[in-house]
């Protein structure tokens, strides 16, 4: 789990997709708001917002290593999957590929 720079949570199943969740400020009453990201990528492990992008941790047979999500428009839909870097299942590290 992390927090985007509007102040939502970027959440994933651990087996699934990711999700963005906004919630009510304190102190307002409300429901959360749960929105599922569009990106091609889910089962994160590890998720962290910098430097505009959404870095994702995988750790599952045949896909396990570094993303990062972006939004290929510029507006706000995390749709764009990169790949920084891949492990070897159970984590060990391979090549850099881009």
């Amino acid at each position: 789990m992390c927090v985007d720079p509007k102040g939502r949570l970027i959440v994933s199943d651990q087996y699934g997709s990711l999700y963005r969740v906004s919630v009510p400020a304190p102190g307002v009453k409300g429901e959360a708001a749960i929105e599922k990201i569009p990106a091609a990528i889910g089962s994160a492990q590890g998720l962290l917002w910098a430097f505009d992008a959404l870095y994702v941790v995988v750790n599952s047979p045949g896909k396990s290593g570094l993303y990062r999500v972006t939004s290929s428009q510029k507006n706000d839909t995390l749709d764009t999957v990169e790949t920084l870097h891949l492990f070897q299942d159970g984590g060990a590290s391979t090549a850099r590929t881009r």
